[in-house]
């Protein structure tokens, strides 16, 4: 038994009423039967047998005359023999019992754990061309509706920016955008973006009591996001942690992050957090 193994075994709580332990109670009194249950437990330390040979060591360790370890062994049946060792019985059960538990749950955990590592790696191909052929498609998209006088969010606005900072739109696409949804389903990257994105609207409806009052307006904010994660799904999460651990109403670059390429999807032009930062303080 290994040293940091303990186990354990039953022992019925009406042991003392057993007839063989009864005899031994007779003949050698409490102190016998304190070396019977001492006997079981050496057993099982040994994996069930012990030999016959070392019995006065064992009397030595137990504190009692080899004559009496003996006459335990031997003359109430509670112990099988052979010439060289001794064991008992239910105690052999117990052990192959509990082997075949461990063995058991050993194989299976390796079978679990080797299906989660297969299954992992295909998994994160799957993913990465998956996330590949989406951000490929939502690009598309965003020229489309550039075309159509319909541009994305700039990556310089937030999503509290006030009405000024917004992008210039005709007096004729302002009102009939006005609280009118669109009539398509909102676009997202892949459906990793749309989980952490539902999350983020979960955390300010309940949190803050606040909603994006339009589809129009929730697009916006989704490809915000977008724009501040440089398209990986990876940073969207850790950007949309971050507003709710600190309780912000909107989305912001990570702040432990200044190298992070953010796209302008009107220009197509890359340019880090850091670059943007130079750009904004030489203007102001």
């Amino acid at each position: 038994m290994g040293m940091k193994e303990r186990y354990w075994f039953k022992h019925d709580y009406n042991a003392r009423l057993d007839p063989k332990l009864q005899r031994v109670l007779m003949k050698h009194g409490q102190a016998g039967k304190g070396v019977f249950w001492d006997l079981l437990e050496m057993l099982y330390e040994a994996e069930g047998y012990l030999s016959l040979s070392d019995c006065d060591s064992y009397a030595f360790n137990l504190r009692t005359d080899a004559d009496t370890l003996l006459s335990i062994i031997t003359d109430f049946d509670l112990f099988k023999q052979d010439d060289t060792r001794f064991w008992n019985e239910r105690i052999l059960s117990a052990i192959e019992t509990r082997q075949a538990k461990s063995d058991k749950a050993r194989i299976g955990a390796k079978v679990k754990w080797d299906n989660y590592a297969n299954a992992s790696k295909n998994d994160a191909n799957v993913l990465q061309s998956q996330c590949n052929r989406n951000a490929t498609a939502m690009l598309d998209n965003r020229s489309k509706n550039i075309e159509n006088n319909n541009p994305p969010l700039s990556p310089l606005q937030g999503e509290g920016s006030d009405s000024s900072s917004k992008l210039p739109t005709s007096g004729k696409q302002a009102e009939a955008g006005a609280g009118k949804p669109l009539n398509k389903p909102l676009e997202f990257p892949s459906p990793e973006f749309e989980a952490i994105w539902k999350e983020w609207i979960e955390f300010k409806r309940t949190e803050k009591r606040k909603r994006y009052r339009t589809q129009l307006a929730e697009q916006k904010g989704i490809t915000h996001l977008v724009n501040l994660s440089g398209g990986d799904y990876s940073v969207a999460k850790l950007i949309v942690e971050q507003s709710m651990a600190q309780n912000w109403e909107g989305l912001f670059a990570l702040k432990n992050a200044p190298g992070l390429p953010v796209v302008d999807q009107q220009q197509g032009i890359t340019e880090t957090s850091e670059q943007i930062r130079a750009r904004l303080k030489m203007v102001y």
